[in-house]
């Protein structure tokens, strides 16, 4: 009974978007049956004797993930928006589509439209865990998703074109009548010097700019339908490498420009906190601190310490290397004890202390736990 769903999950996560950061498909994954909604309506049914075209259309797209049609259930509610969303109840998935998005784009676009919100299903976005709301890396783990159920829209679409022209519709709102669908030019235009800031995703975003998701689909559309093989999967690694390049060049862009602030400011005092809680720091140590964090931090101890006492000192370390765990703690929370041990290391390295000795070690811990 259940095979046909194991079996759409397995090729969903073959095609994953490695930008989840997932290396194994999870097992025992909770899935209540309970409906994960707030209180929507759900509109008009898709079905064949009310609305025969769609609801063959919605069965088409479950035929290519080889899926019982009965594992969908699928609506349309009035709205001026272009928009899709997909949710659950009793193990099935429901698929809502607004009626100006019906209007708007053609079978193919619809289609990928569809299967686009299945794959979120198939994925289990729904029940995946999310690092906190506060974090940096919530968002840009969300807007992966999307990568990855774009992939799952354009096999229900087998059409790249389609795919591409339906992202572009759904975001701006415009039908054929305002748009000239020329991939090539548009993804020219979108990439070149002067937009590529508007390409870059927001802190808050939860999906990548229509730009990114374009060329990401050009890229994954060389092999979407080809026959699964041993040389199918290397290719696939390697297109789903230069896609997680180009995602992280170019959406993620102003988030990691973010978390490398806060990663160097939290190393600046997280190479003076052992040296601090050691009462002193000779040239030498001053010059490795200068190389590693540059000459202005390095002014700045020797003008502020030369005034303070030992204790004040350390009380000013403290404060600030506690502040910066906290800040890495909350902007990457999976990322950030490997980030942190690493820097350590580095440290710990350079100033010939015994492995593993850093404060840092000790106060990352009470943060995280």
């Amino acid at each position: 009974m259940q095979a046909d769903l194991e079996n759409a999950r397995g090729f969903a996560h073959q095609i994953r978007f490695r930008g989840e950061f997932l290396a194994d498909r999870p097992t025992h994954l909770a899935r209540p049956d309970g409906m994960v909604q707030f209180g929507r309506k759900l509109g008009l049914e898709i079905t064949p004797a009310v609305t025969p075209r769609l609801s063959e259309l919605v069965h088409s797209v479950c035929q290519r993930f080889g899926l019982g049609r009965e594992r969908v259930r699928a609506f349309v509610h009035s709205s001026a928006d272009l928009q899709a969303i997909c949710s659950m109840a009793e193990g099935k998935c429901l698929i809502e589509l607004t009626s100006a998005l019906v209007e708007h784009l053609d079978d193919d676009e619809q289609a990928f439209v569809i299967g686009h919100e299945l794959g979120h299903f198939l994925l289990d976005h729904h029940y995946l865990p999310l690092p906190s709301a506060s974090s940096l890396e919530r968002y840009s783990l969300l807007r992966a998703r999307e990568i990855s159920a774009d992939r799952l829209g354009l096999v229900a679409c087998a059409n790249p074109e389609a795919a591409i022209r339906a992202v572009i519709k759904t975001f701006s709102g415009l039908s054929e009548r305002h748009l000239r669908f020329d991939a090539a030019a548009f993804l020219r235009s979108c990439f070149d010097e002067e937009n590529r800031m508007q390409i870059q995703s927001g802190a808050a975003d939860t999906h990548p700019s229509f730009a990114v998701r374009a060329r990401c689909l050009v890229h994954f559309a060389s092999i979407a339908n080809l026959e699964r093989s041993q040389s199918w999967l290397a290719e696939f690694g390697r297109v789903d490498e230069r896609v997680f390049r180009e995602f992280v060049s170019f959406s993620e862009a102003r988030t990691n420009e973010r978390v490398g602030q806060i990663e160097a400011d939290l190393r600046d005092w997280l190479w003076v906190a052992p040296l601090a809680a050691a009462g002193a720091i000779t040239k030498e140590q001053l010059g490795i601190i200068e190389k590693t964090c540059g000459l202005a931090f390095a002014n700045r101890l020797r003008s502020n310490f030369s005034a303070m006492s030992k204790r004040e000192v350390e009380t000013l370390v403290d404060t600030n290397l506690a502040n910066g765990l906290r800040e890495l703690v909350k902007a990457i929370p999976s990322r950030a004890r490997d980030r942190i041990k690493s820097m350590v290391a580095e440290c710990e390295t350079a100033f010939g202390l015994r492995s593993d000795s850093h404060p840092a070690l000790r106060l990352v811990t009470s943060e995280m736990e």
